[in-house]
């Protein structure tokens, strides 16, 4: 038959590309978006006011104007480097309180005055407080390895003061930072998202802020992992003010969503 030939375009069997069952169930679709500007802002003043810096919001300025999946509108060069700008500005109030030890973060002080003979436990400290006061989540293994030695690195060819600024800039252009990852459990197709990255998903869902408090706690205490646990928190986001004054307010379309959510 000539329409069965490969000249006709039907060399594969037509029945073999659009018949059969599925095999399984779809897998989880990975998903990244660009903070909105007004999570970035609030990430930004929240360190500022945490770490005591004192930076006039009014020069900070969101390196994009909208949110969306980074795959349709990816962070370029011209977005690096307005947020580059900010972290110098951010670095030029953090290091002379690191050099006087004023900052926050107090393990960074002793790395600054040992330099290149600071000790693999000191430098592992730095990097774990500079994870927990500015990331607010701990370091992975993985990560813990990776930015330690990139510290102990610098501190071998730079001044510490500039080994110090380095590593801070890396941290402070850390992925959470600019984007809201989603993805499934790694090792499944299928899946909740891991309890950080759906503690993320929910707060900037509702709000411009980080997860709050209670979010926070629910991932420490293992109690985000499952759907009621979603709806417990989200109903108890819908009844709080967020951090920095940000009332949580749903459309009338997400009110009803929600109702029908809490009626299954």
């Amino acid at each position: 038959d000539l329409n069965l030939t490969p000249s006709a375009g039907n060399y594969v069997d037509h029945e073999a590309l659009f018949s059969g069952e599925p095999a399984g169930d779809p897998a989880t679709p990975a998903r990244v978006w660009r903070l909105a500007p007004q999570a970035y802002k609030a990430f930004i003043f929240r360190l500022s006011n945490e770490l005591q810096l004192h930076v006039d919001m009014r020069w900070i300025m969101a390196p994009w104007a909208g949110s969306n999946y980074s795959t349709a509108d990816r962070i370029d060069q011209a977005e690096i480097e307005a947020h580059l700008r900010t972290c110098k500005l951010m670095l030029s109030r953090m290091m002379p309180l690191v050099i006087n030890n004023k900052l926050k973060i107090r393990s960074l002080h002793p790395v600054y005055k040992a330099g290149k003979n600071a000790t693999a436990a000191q430098i592992q400290a730095a990097v774990k407080e500079s994870f927990q006061k500015i990331l607010r989540q701990p370091p992975s293994a993985t990560k813990m390895q990776q930015y330690s030695q990139l510290l102990t690195n610098d501190l071998k060819t730079y001044e510490p003061s500039r080994a110090i600024e380095r590593f801070l800039t890396k941290v402070l252009f850390y992925p959470s930072v600019l984007y809201r990852v989603e993805t499934p459990i790694a090792g499944s197709q299928r899946s909740i998202m891991p309890p950080r990255r759906l503690a993320r998903a929910i707060a900037y869902s509702l709000t411009y802020s980080e997860p709050d408090e209670g979010l926070r706690k629910a991932v420490a205490a293992g109690k985000l992992s499952t759907k009621e646990d979603v709806r417990r928190e989200v109903q108890r986001l819908l009844t709080a003010t967020t951090p920095y004054g940000q009332d949580v307010k749903l459309t009338a379309d997400q009110r009803a969503k929600l109702d029908a959510l809490n009626h299954e």
